[in-house]
């Protein structure tokens, strides 16, 4: 019982640090630069709907509201565009109390259309600074969180280069590598583990495609230029390593899937996360995995793989412990860093352990923007082949608000601290690229009409924007609530 009180509270601590903080950061930027450039700001308020908690500071109005679904600052000095109207419609001598009574009543097409007219008479500078400023510290914030992220020292799993499986047609298996093989060489490099594998893989590519800084930030790198490589192996009945050439590999090595191999992994519990489906099974450390759903499992590769066609369903896993058979149901989740294989938040069990050393502190000041910003074209690239071939049931199981955000961080946090600081950076990341579309209601669609009353040096007048904020805030509303309906049903119904 205490166990189960502890990992929520860690779950919802994870869901207030991260998901939170990035949207408590996002709308501090807007506050902060309306402050700087002489804007006052009236109320600056956490979530939507009724108050939870309210206090005032500096003239400010804070809040925080129940509904997780954002947050929003309200500017002080709308002018608005027809003065004569607006004194009109206000009532004479207006009491404090008959304000707010009248603010109360304004419906949320107009409390959107408030800002923009807070800045009626404000340069375009201005508008820029206030506008852009909660994605501009949205961006600040994961940079921030990179570099905490690059100097800390992280525990690396140490595993020798036996190949498990060799999929068919790819270079390793068209060079003759085979399932046992272990690897002990690449272009004379040694290599005694499976990361020493991968850092050979990567020198050779990047030996032919040395990109430079702004083509990897783009995303206009050129197409890669194949490359070679001489591997040594290590086969069984063999007095001799065997010399194989793997020609015309023609992918950027990020895994050693781009050989086309997986190494071979005991199938063995290693941590098994807390408030993960496998924790909540009673899945425990030393575990050896028989089978899933009737399936045999050899390897840790064989588990991934296994479990993987049982995404968002309930899994059948036999485990031996202390050499007795046990059936376990366990959840099977969509594994966020790689979509499309499952997870149930259990490692496997490696060899050995070794603690690398994070970045020194100016190093990773330096690095952080650089990391960041390439994360985010990835991201943004990402988005953009995901869509282009997305089906509807793609979308619906590939996209999320802010109950999904909610429980990725708890989630994330159950997980350990490197993998809550990188949803942390993912979460802000989404927000900026989110936010900067070129929309009415959004950031991106405030900055896009500042600089075209800037172009025609004349405001566009509320009859014209009238219609199209409220046909947009009906749309955004709609498909936050048949967002929100695809997130309970998936986390917590089906």
């Amino acid at each position: 019982m205490m166990h189960t009180l502890s990992t929520y509270a860690i779950g919802a601590f994870a869901i207030i640090v991260t998901f939170g903080l990035a949207v408590f950061v996002h709308e501090f930027g807007h506050m902060m630069f309306a402050l700087i450039r002489g804007v006052g700001v009236e109320s600056f308020a956490i979530g939507m709907g009724p108050r939870m908690y309210s206090w005032k500071w500096g003239g400010i109005d804070f809040s925080i509201r129940w509904l997780p679904v954002g947050g929003f600052v309200k500017l002080k000095g709308m002018v608005a565009e027809e003065p004569d109207e607006a004194e009109a419609e206000k009532p004479p001598h207006a009491t404090p109390e008959e304000l707010a009574e009248a603010e109360k009543d304004k419906t949320l097409t107009e409390s959107s259309y408030d800002d923009l007219l807070a800045l009626r008479n404000k340069g375009l500078f201005t508008k820029l600074l206030v506008f852009g400023g909660g994605v501009f510290m949205n961006f600040v914030a994961a940079v921030v969180a990179y570099a905490i992220l690059l100097m800390m020292s992280d525990k690396e799993p140490v595993n020798r280069p036996r190949i498990d499986h060799v999929i068919p047609g790819t270079p390793a298996a068209v060079a003759g590598i085979q399932s046992g093989d272990v690897i002990v060489a690449i272009n004379d490099r040694p290599t005694s583990t499976t990361g020493s594998v991968n850092a050979a893989v990567r020198a050779a590519f990047i030996e032919k495609n040395n990109w430079s800084l702004w083509e990897r930030i783009t995303g206009r790198t050129p197409p890669i230029k194949p490359f070679d490589l001489d591997v040594k192996v290590a086969r069984a009945g063999l007095p001799q390593p065997l010399d194989l050439d793997i020609k015309s590999i023609a992918r950027d090595p990020s895994t050693t899937a781009t050989l086309g191999v997986q190494f071979w992994f005991p199938p063995i519990a290693g941590d098994v996360h807390p408030l993960m489906p496998g924790d909540k099974a009673g899945m425990k450390t030393g575990d050896v995995i028989l089978s899933v759903n009737g399936t045999l499992v050899l390897s840790f590769n064989d588990f991934i793989d296994a479990i993987s066609k049982h995404i968002n369903k309930t899994a059948d896993i036999k485990i031996e412990r202390a050499g007795k058979p046990m059936d376990l149901k366990v959840q099977v989740l969509n594994d966020p860093i790689n979509v499309g294989y499952g997870t149930i938040g259990v490692e496997y069990k490696p060899e050995s352990i070794r603690v690398d050393p994070g970045m020194p502190v100016w190093q990773a000041i330096y690095m952080a923007p650089v990391y960041t910003t390439v994360r985010m074209v990835d991201l943004v690239v990402l988005q953009v082949k995901f869509f282009q071939r997305a089906s509807f049931t793609d979308v619906k199981e590939g996209v999320g608000g802010p109950v999904m955000m909610a429980t990725m961080s708890a989630r994330q946090a159950a997980l350990g601290l490197r993998q809550s600081i990188n949803w942390f950076i993912i979460i802000n990341l989404a927000l900026l690229m989110f936010n900067v579309l070129p929309l009415p209601v959004l950031d991106g669609g405030f900055l896009l009409l500042s600089v075209i009353e800037a172009v025609i040096r004349r405001p566009v007048s509320p009859k014209i924007l009238n219609p199209i904020y409220t046909a947009f805030t009906i749309l955004f509303i709609g498909l936050m609530l048949v967002i929100t309906f695809w997130d309970v049903k998936r986390f917590f119904i089906d």
